[in-house]
């Protein structure tokens, strides 16, 4: 149990530096793909690599 609940602990916390960075990323730079999906997708991948990488 303590493993699952520290687990989502980390996904919860890169979630959060991920929207972190893309709002900081969208004010500084202009989106090149008109397609949103590019960058939900590239916001989920980017999260889990994270995670993967804090556990």
């Amino acid at each position: 149990m303590d493993k699952i609940l520290m687990a989502l602990c980390y996904l919860i916390s890169c979630f959060i530096v991920t929207c972190i960075v893309f709002q900081f990323m969208d004010e500084g730079y202009h989106r090149t793909y008109q397609n949103r999906f590019v960058y939900v997708w590239s916001g989920i991948g980017d999260t889990i690599f994270i995670t993967a990488i804090c556990l």
